[in-house]
């Protein structure tokens, strides 16, 4: 126990002094501001070199990451775009996509409906397919499409004053531009589409309506010539009016003919050529007349020309029929048609459109990264490394120095107690 003792008293001997020459330390154990300073200073060069190095690595980051530019286009959405505007953001606010913008804006403000269309999923998938951003994104899917373009696409609204600024980020400035103004583009189809007005409906009714007039036009048009041509009937009263004046003329000829045939009957033996010519061309007016007449045997022949007298006033019934409801067909559709192009004026009138106040132009400047920002904070980064470096080396040696006395404080301690003991183990045995 002594040697311990002893030993123990030598080590105390040689290490307490130790605490004496500790730098200069406050109650918590943390450098002075002085000394802070004076640790800095010696170790400038250092620092120097951190500093250096952030610098560096900032700048060459700078450069590496690929260039951003963003183009904007601003609009003023209208003031009051009527009934049909407010059912068309009450029936949009149906669609997941948009729910949450038409709780938010309470069915009041018009920018803020503007701006629900806009970030929609029907607008995102139209630009998607326009551009190609699948291919440019480098995804496969539309989700992904979608998530990756909401990052580059700011959408903003001002409810005082109605204006909407579109600000698209893209490596391509041409293409930024153009997807801003296809931003504007598709907001006015969609509102022209997804219109629930009473024009809207009106035209939708005259287009259907307008088509099946058409076609039925065409039916009849096409039941009309059929007939005309299969039954050689192009205008049964012209026809009517000339074949009677034809048969009239045919008959004349025939009683003349036949007056002439008796009185060289009279004076002519019947073998010769003057009767027998003129018997032959009786026989060819009244085969003539019996063509026009329709007689058995004469009508339906492939070379007939014109309808018989007996067939035309039902032929003529059947052309009139197929001829009214043509002439009807085209009076309704020429109606329809002018009807159609009222509506679309009135359609035009009510459908909201926004007024375009700065169109997109292509970027001259990037907008990302900023280049001196990013040196500028690798710079500053880069010293409080350096300048860090040194107080938590200084401090964590001052820990490890404070540890060495507490140990020393426990071992003398303990030498005293171990002295006490001895002591009074000597008063005892005395």
């Amino acid at each position: 126990m002594q040697i311990t003792n002893q030993e123990i008293d030598a080590t105390s001997a040689r290490e307490l002094p130790e605490e004496r020459l500790a730098p200069s330390q406050d109650s918590s154990g943390a450098h002075n501001s002085w000394d802070v300073l004076w640790l800095l200073w010696t170790d400038r060069q250092s620092i120097l070199r951190f500093a250096i190095a952030g610098l560096l690595l900032a700048t060459a980051l700078a450069f590496t990451i690929p260039k951003m530019f963003t183009a904007r286009t601003q609009v003023f959405a209208p003031d009051s775009t009527g009934g049909s505007a407010m059912a068309l953001l009450s029936s949009l606010s149906q669609s997941g996509s948009l729910a949450n913008y038409a709780d938010m804006l309470g069915m009041k403000s018009n920018s803020g409906m503007f701006v629900g269309i806009l970030q929609s999923d029907s607008v995102a998938d139209r630009i998607i397919n326009r551009f190609d951003l699948r291919k440019v994104y480098r995804v496969s899917q539309y989700v992904d499409a979608r998530r990756v373009l909401g990052k580059h696409v700011v959408i903003t609204a001002d409810r005082k004053t109605s204006m909407i600024i579109v600000s698209v980020e893209d490596r391509d400035p041409q293409r930024a531009a153009d997807m801003a103004n296809s931003y504007i583009d598709e907001l006015n189809a969609m509102l022209v589409e997804v219109n629930t007005s009473s024009a809207h409906r009106e035209r939708l009714f005259l287009e259907e309506r307008l088509a099946k007039i058409k076609k039925d036009l065409d039916s009849s048009n096409g039941a009309l010539a059929q007939f005309a041509s299969s039954t050689a009937t192009l205008d049964p009263q012209v026809q009517g009016r000339a074949t009677l004046e034809a048969a009239a003329a045919l008959q004349r000829e025939l009683t003349i003919a036949e007056s002439d045939l008796n009185a060289m009957q009279k004076v002519y033996a019947p073998e010769n050529i003057r009767v027998q010519s003129s018997r032959a061309r009786i026989a060819e007016l009244r085969r003539q007349l019996q063509e026009i007449a329709g007689s058995s045997g004469i009508e339906g022949k492939s070379d007939q020309m014109w309808p018989s007298m007996r067939k035309l006033p039902m032929l003529a019934s059947q052309y009139l029929d197929l001829a009214r409801q043509a002439k009807i067909q085209e009076a309704v559709y020429e109606v329809l048609t002018k009807q159609l192009e009222i509506a679309k004026v009135e359609e035009a009138k009510e459908t909201p459109t926004v007024r375009i106040v700065d169109k997109a132009l292509v970027p001259e400047r990037k907008s990302y990264p900023p280049r001196m920002l990013f040196m500028f904070a690798g710079l500053l980064l880069g010293i409080l490394v350096g300048a860090g470096r040194p107080i938590l080396v200084e401090e964590w040696k001052a820990n490890q120095h404070d540890g060495r006395i507490q140990m020393l404080r426990k071992i003398g301690a303990q030498i005293s107690r171990n002295r006490g003991n001895a002591a009074a183990q000597s008063q005892n045995l005395g």
